[in-house]
């Protein structure tokens, strides 16, 4: 790397982590048993965030995350990269948390990162999961259509050794179920105010990144990036592959023409990425939450002869 980063380790006791730092890029992936110094992944570029707002027919659109020497893929059709004097980063354990305002974009938009980490609760604090809260405020005089999109790298199957120019597995295949397991409320974001109690507040639309039948190293597993189901917000999502030039252009296009991902159909090949899209209109001055989840669970890892689960 180019610069030495701060960040703060998010994942369970055990679990291994993924490292969220100032500069919004997720580093130090050791979530596919891949804890060594040569096996671990280094930089996960693929993953991120990005924002759309539009008012009639105007829209604007930002890439959540600065230029940096480290992101060496380039895409003339991506949102703007932020200017880093925009956004503010606070890294408290367990969690990074991220805020941009910008004096000519319509939203303010604060996220937080956060590892299950809870004092005195082994089983809750040794979960595979980071939990991730959005709010977004209006602060234009406006009502506007805002779109949050959450990328992430397909990195199943994928460590630094096996793979060292991260490109998508055979059979690391994306997955696109409704998923209805809930999440506890009261471990999620406590600086954040609570969706009201619904019958949709525990369900989930989700991407399921991994093989169908256990892969032949100890790197495959299966994770999962949701976003809950709540009334007034549209969520889409789409596995797609940033490596055709092609696919990236028509996604980027869909996102900031369309602010949704409808219209992304799935790949029939092992995808490189998979996105999720929340879309919701917001009066002047509105403030809203969104609740994120991303899970790993790789269950197997072979020492010498030996292979545990």
């Amino acid at each position: 790397m180019s610069n030495a980063i701060s960040g703060i380790p998010l994942g369970g006791f055990g679990t291994g982590y993924i490292r969220l730092g100032s500069d919004a890029i997720y580093r130090n992936v050791t979530i596919n048993n891949n804890r060594s110094t040569y096996t671990r992944i280094p930089i996960a570029e693929h993953t991120y965030m990005a924002v759309r707002c539009s008012h009639q027919d105007t829209s604007v659109s930002r890439l959540l995350r600065p230029e940096h020497a480290d992101l060496t893929h380039t895409c003339p059709h991506a949102a703007q990269a932020i200017d880093k004097d925009t956004m503010y980063w606070r890294g408290t354990y367990p969690r990074s948390s991220f805020s941009y305002k910008e004096k000519s974009f319509p939203v303010e938009m604060v996220w937080s990162n956060c590892a299950p980490i809870i004092p005195f609760d082994e089983e809750t604090s040794s979960m595979p999961v980071i939990l991730q809260g959005i709010r977004i405020t209006n602060t234009s005089t406006k009502t506007q259509n805002v779109s949050i999109l959450i990328n992430w790298d397909n990195l199943s199957g994928i460590t630094a050794k096996t793979h060292p120019g991260f490109a998508p597995v055979s059979g690391a295949l994306i997955e696109m179920p409704k998923v209805n397991v809930p999440i506890p409320e009261d471990n999620y974001n406590p600086d954040e105010p609570t969706e009201p109690n619904s019958n949709e507040t525990d369900r989930f639309n989700a991407l399921i990144f991994g093989p169908h039948e256990q892969g032949d190293n100890d790197a495959f597993g299966q994770h999962c990036l949701a976003m809950r189901i709540q009334k007034g917000v549209r969520i889409s999502v789409a596995p797609w592959d940033y490596n055709d030039p092609e696919q990236e252009e028509h996604f980027w296009t869909t996102f900031k023409e369309k602010g949704h991902l409808d219209e992304l159909a799935p790949q029939a090949s092992a995808p490189s990425a998979g996105a999720i899209c929340a879309s919701l209109t917001m009066a002047p001055g509105e403030k809203r939450n969104l609740r994120v989840a991303f899970s790993w669970y790789t269950p197997r890892i072979t020492t010498g002869k030996k292979e545990s689960s």
